[in-house]
């Protein structure tokens, strides 16, 4: 047997050695053929991309098409405008050229002017010289003279040895007087000249000088020429966009290619159209300002509402669908006026006379007052209106003597026996519950109700009050009926039909009601009573909390 044991050991090891082996292999693929999964997976979802991607590559193909088509379209356009603008930029080039001729035409003539100037200014200097020539000959002019004085004083002298040669110098001295006053002229010749040379100088200065600011000005003015073409530059680069952008929205808006219609709009527009037909040219700035003021007509206006016309019958209908409600309501208000103040008279009648009766069952000599007190004397009046006036510190309320029965309060003036009047605020509780019941039965007494309800009146009432309320209560129960709910003993006694309220379930509560002619002398039950009522009674007995109501 252990043979057995120890071969059935051996086996049993064996055998677990193998399963051993049976579960690493199993895990092993287990594992493989999770990675195996995974692998698969992985394919799968590398194919998907694969598909999403080739999917995707050819959208962007075909957005690369389109593209290449914008662009060699968009390159057409470049090259027209490139054409456009060479041009325009040859033109310029031909104003430029222009300008610069004129520069050289200016600087030529200022260059001309200097000449002009040094020949002046030579011939400045040769009248100067003819000048100095004239002013020597008059210095020697009047050396002569000086000598013909001398030769006179010596002719003089020797009158009687020069007698002979006196009518010579005499001639001589003719000669000279007129070679002197020659001279003389000569010299105020030349000064004029001079002066005039002068003149000529200050003139050709000034020239110079006008010349020369004609050349700032020009060069400015070549400058200006210069900021204002690139400004043109910049402005028509502007204006290109602007018009792309106008010929995009024209596109879109109003579905117009402004570059296909241009030929016609020019034909159109021409001063010789093939149709005959001419068309009158709109003023710019005034289309603008038409434009302007009409954008803003639309702005005020708002949306249009292309169903105003059916709108403003409707509205019409409903503004004199209003006038005549208008005209109702005014009618309705004046009928309503009316009958308040049919209502206003009917009360205050009425109220008069009820007010009166109560005033009267109240506080009179047999009122209910003097009933529930055993005397006293008791007084329901109504109170003074009270109006706001203004005054300089503001708004007060001032006390009147005015009454009125719709609009006045009431107020209750009691006096207990032995004590002084006051009023129903300053009484106790019981003489407060008192005064409450004889105003309330002194109603009653008026105008009595079909039924009354009175909620633990007596609770702050002594024995002796407690009496005389049940007597009064009993008085009237000929007008109406009394439910009174109370713990008072003796209220429930002066009851002609008790019910008793009590919980033998928590939140669940159960009625009993008794006749008091099912109650003996002694206080027992009779034996015709409900066994609901015993049944009842023997809860209340046990102790249960009841409320009891008569």
């Amino acid at each position: 047997q252990r043979s057995d044991l120890a071969a059935a050991d051996e086996e049993a090891s064996a055998l677990g050695t193998a399963a051993g082996e049976a579960r690493t292999l199993m895990f092993t693929q287990q594992r493989a053929g999770v990675a195996a999964q995974a692998a698969l997976e992985r394919a799968e979802a590398d194919a998907a991309r694969l598909t999403r991607e080739r999917g995707s590559a050819a959208g962007e193909v075909a957005q690369l098409h389109e593209r290449a088509m914008k662009i060699e379209a968009d390159r057409e356009q470049l090259r027209e405008r490139s054409e456009r603008l060479s041009r325009l930029h040859d033109e310029e080039a031909g104003a430029a050229a222009s300008a610069e001729a004129s520069i050289a035409g200016i600087e030529q003539t200022a260059h001309e002017a200097g000449e002009r100037l040094t020949q002046w200014r030579v011939e400045v200097g040769r009248l100067a010289e003819q000048a100095g020539t004239s002013r020597r000959e008059v210095s020697r002019l009047e050396q002569q003279r000086d000598e013909c004085v001398r030769q006179t004083r010596d002719i003089a002298a020797h009158a009687e040895r020069a007698s002979a040669r006196l009518e010579e110098h005499r001639s001589q001295m003719q000669v000279a007087a007129q070679e002197i006053a020659h001279a003389t002229e000569e010299a105020a010749r030349l000064e004029s000249l001079v002066s005039e040379a002068g003149d000529a100088l200050e003139q050709a200065s000034a020239m110079v000088q006008d010349l020369g600011v004609r050349v700032g000005s020009a060069r400015e003015h070549a400058g200006h020429l210069e900021r204002d073409w690139h400004a043109l530059e910049v402005s028509r680069r502007e204006i290109e966009v602007k018009r792309e952008t106008l010929e995009d929205r024209a596109r879109e808006e109003l579905s117009l290619d402004v570059g296909v219609e241009y030929e016609d709009y020019r034909t159109l527009m021409s001063d010789t159209p093939e149709d005959g037909v001419r068309v009158t040219r709109i003023d710019p700035p005034e289309a603008a300002l038409r434009i302007d003021t009409l954008r803003d007509l639309l702005k005020k206006l708002g949306h249009v509402n292309l169903d105003s016309i059916e709108e403003e019958a409707g509205l019409a209908k409903q503004n004199d669908e209003l006038v005549r409600q208008v005209a109702d309501l005014d009618q309705a208000r004046g009928q309503l006026e009316r009958l308040i103040t049919e209502l206003n008279e009917a009360s205050r009648q009425r109220f008069g006379e009820i007010f009166t009766r109560i005033q009267e069952h109240f506080g009179g000599e047999q009122g209910m007052f003097r009933r529930l007190f055993g005397g006293g004397k008791a007084e329901v009046r109504l109170m003074p209106l009270i109006k706001e006036i203004e005054t300089p510190d503001g708004v007060r309320k001032v006390e009147t003597d005015e009454v009125d029965l719709l609009e006045s309060g009431i107020e209750v003036i009691a006096k207990p026996p032995g004590k002084e009047p006051r009023s129903i605020s300053q009484l106790s509780g019981g003489e407060k519950t008192l005064t409450a019941v004889a105003l309330l039965m002194s109603i009653f007494r008026s105008k009595p109700s079909c039924f009354c309800v009175l909620d633990e009146v007596d609770a702050a009432l002594d024995e002796g009050n407690v009496g005389r309320f049940n007597t009064v209560v009993r008085q009237f129960t000929d007008l109406s009926h009394f439910i009174i709910i109370t713990h008072n003993k003796r209220t429930m006694q002066g009851a002609d039909l008790l019910y008793g309220v009590t919980m033998q379930e928590r939140g669940v509560s159960t009625r009993v009601s008794v006749r008091f002619e099912q109650v003996d002398q002694d206080g027992r039950i009779s034996p015709g009573a409900t066994p609901s009522l015993r049944q009842g009674l023997a809860t209340m007995r046990a102790g249960a909390p009841t409320q009891v109501g008569a």
